[in-house]
């Protein structure tokens, strides 16, 4: 993670390193303690002293998809009054499980009286969460933010939010009214560079119907097999069905927005959203790209959501011959079989051309070994 730095959020906004390791090990541990509704842990040798309160996450269909395509809803703006658009007054669309999980935290009236207690004695809050438990956490800083904040509020100190693997939230509403608000500086987010969390609400649930309960009980803490690599060892063909539909409609999405961000007068990705649902979903605040492991691993800050939105679709993509073991094994090896003389210049942009297209039968990937066969042959 950060180390004994600090991440800097935005303008006088940042985070300690030993918080936000600290934020991670609660998250962890309430992960893997569904049944409480979150942890308080409390670090009182800092000026001001700092109260991390983690929420745990869920592997279950439910909890992440209702019963629209994306699970969105409009956000209830009695609650969140700033997630709107001012030109329209059009409230910002939320994940409707993910909002459902809070409302029934926040119904009971301990985690009201925690923040309460926190903000009375001065204290920095900071809400955290991993996997689907980031959500919460986002959702219970940007109540905080409404209800304590605002001009009408008594105010306080600013409670800041980090989460670790989060799944998307919100729509482009929701991220541009935390941007107009001046409350994004208050979240990072930490991600993975292969971890498919942060990228599922890009995919429609329809997509994902035979996979994603098998697939989730690796990060369902109820679960026999919570955090274990034996799911994916027992069905190769499910994991690498369930990976390639995220990335598939990731491609479209990223696609679309790209194109729409550099005003292309193209109208066939517009016909094509006509057919294929495109995630409403979007990033907000400070993203951390991790690329490697542990303290080794190199560390890429963006801030901007249009970049990060790209960002997480591009870097889950193949880069070195070393990474191929993330691409089905039966197409990475027959490419490499059925091409012997191509360098690996040629099998990397193959296999990556392949990560970002919908799942291939093994007849198109034959076809497509051969053809780079022929082409490159001396």
């Amino acid at each position: 993670m950060a180390g004994g730095g600090k991440v800097r959020l935005g303008e006088n906004t940042e985070m300690r390193g030993e918080v936000i390791e600290k934020a991670f090990g609660w998250s962890m541990k309430a992960h893997k303690s569904p049944d409480k509704p979150y942890l308080v842990e409390k670090i009182r040798r800092y000026d001001p002293p700092e109260v991390i309160i983690c929420f745990p996450g869920s592997g279950a269909v439910k909890d992440w998809y209702s019963q629209k395509n994306f699970g969105e809803t409009k956000i209830n703006l009695d609650r969140f009054g700033s997630l709107r658009s001012i030109g329209n007054d059009e409230a910002a669309l939320v994940n409707e499980a993910f909002l459902k999980r809070f409302e029934d935290i926040l119904v009971k009236p301990s985690l009201e009286a925690e923040v309460e207690n926190a903000i009375n004695k001065k204290r920095q809050i900071v809400f955290a969460g991993h996997s689907s438990g980031a959500p919460v956490a986002i959702l219970a800083t940007l109540w905080a933010l409404e209800k304590y904040q605002t001009p009408k509020s008594h105010g306080g100190i600013p409670p800041l939010c980090v989460t670790f693997g989060s799944p998307l939230v919100g729509n482009h509403i929701f991220s541009h009214a935390t941007r107009r608000e001046n409350w994004s500086r208050y979240f990072v987010h930490y991600v993975m560079r292969y971890d498919i969390v942060p990228r599922i609400l890009l995919a429609p649930l329809s997509s994902l119907d035979q996979t994603f309960e098998p697939i989730s009980q690796s990060f369902n803490p109820k679960s026999r097999t919570f955090m274990s690599e034996s799911v994916g060892r027992a069905s190769a063909a499910a994991t690498s069905d369930f990976y390639f539909a995220i990335m598939s409609n990731a491609a479209t999405v990223t696609s679309h927005a790209a194109s729409k961000l550099m005003g292309s007068t193209d109208t066939t990705l517009d016909t094509l959203a006509n057919f294929i649902p495109l995630s409403p979903y979007r990033p907000f605040g400070t993203y951390v790209f991790c690329t490697g492991n542990g303290r080794l691993g190199k560390q890429i800050v963006i801030r901007n959501p249009d970049a990060v939105l790209q960002v997480l679709f591009f870097s889950a993509q193949l880069s070195t011959e070393a990474e191929a073991a993330q691409v089905p094994i039966e197409a990475y090896e027959i490419i490499r079989f059925m091409a012997p003389n191509c360098n690996k210049w040629e099998r990397r942009m193959l296999c990556t051309w392949i990560n970002s297209r919908r799942f291939l039968s093994l007849k198109m990937v034959l076809l497509l070994a051969a053809l780079l066969q022929r082409l490159t042959r001396p």
